[in-house]
């Protein structure tokens, strides 16, 4: 894998973990009687999903620590694929694949 694809994992993993930090709705705990059942359907969903990211990306992190050596960017991918499948909001696993594709466009 050349060094420009590798840029673009990392940036991936980069961008992940930014949305993961954003995550969904805030609530303080003081406010916990005011959550309503949309809301607390929403954290729900967002914990699905970062679950799930996180699970896509545990080997993308030990394959970037060991500068890739073995990965299968097929295999990634379809596990993207099944992931987002999963996920009650797979457009969000859509803009993950975006991030990519965007990254390796810059380097060009």
């Amino acid at each position: 894998m050349d060094d420009r694809r590798k840029r673009a994992y990392r940036l991936l993993l980069y961008h992940c973990m930014l949305d993961l930090r954003a995550g969904g709705p805030s609530f303080e705990p003081d406010d916990l009687a005011a959550v309503d059942q949309g809301t607390v359907r929403e954290i729900g969903e967002d914990l699905r999903h970062s679950k799930l990211v996180a699970y896509w990306l545990h080997n993308l992190a030990k394959y970037s620590a060991d500068d890739f050596v073995g990965f299968n960017e097929s295999a990634f991918w379809g596990q993207h694929e099944f992931f987002k499948a999963k996920s009650p909001i797979p457009e969000r696993f859509g803009s993950y694949r975006s991030a990519f594709d965007r990254s390796l466009l810059q380097e060009q």
